[in-house]
């Protein structure tokens, strides 16, 4: 997939510091990793803040319902993986849980969200699975960060 990028002229970021650069960006896509990142707060802080600094939009793919597995966890990371809070019978329940309990505390707003399918990789049983996936294009809203006693924050809109 890298290489395919590199050849239409995208710029590759490094995993671990992409949050740390300076670099402006006119679009932030995180498709399918949510659900992958071994904290995914984490990750959606990251993305709210350079999404902020940037002024740009975050286009977000995550499959409902929510089944997280994380393959790679830097040795650096020494805290357990962070769990998503979501809930719901159906995918609109699981999507509606997800921006109330996810997105909204770190900071965006959704602007659209859709349902499409996406067909993932198989095993010995399948050569593939056809899945549902939420795509989320998410604005950040400049908020104030409340710490909590846990060590997680939230945030408090100043504009709607």
């Amino acid at each position: 997939m890298q290489w395919r990028l590199r050849q239409q002229n995208f710029l590759e970021e490094d995993p671990e510091k992409w949050s740390s650069s300076s670099r402006q960006y006119n679009l932030i896509s995180a498709l399918n990793l949510l659900d992958r990142h071994y904290n995914p707060r984490k990750l959606l802080l990251e993305l709210y803040d350079t999404a902020l600094r940037s002024k740009c939009y975050v286009l977000m793919a995550v499959v409902l319902p929510v089944h997280q597995y994380v393959e790679f966890r830097p040795s650096s990371a020494q805290s357990q993986i962070m769990w998503l809070k979501t809930e719901g019978r159906t995918f609109e329940e699981h999507a509606s849980s997800l921006v109330e309990n996810e997105f909204i505390p770190a900071g965006f707003e959704v602007v659209k969200w859709t349902k499409l399918p996406y067909l993932c990789e198989g095993d010995f049983n399948k050569p593939y699975y056809l899945l549902s996936d939420a795509l989320f294009l998410l604005r950040p809203v400049p908020t104030e960060r409340i710490s909590v006693e846990n060590g997680t924050s939230h945030a408090v809109h100043n504009e709607l």
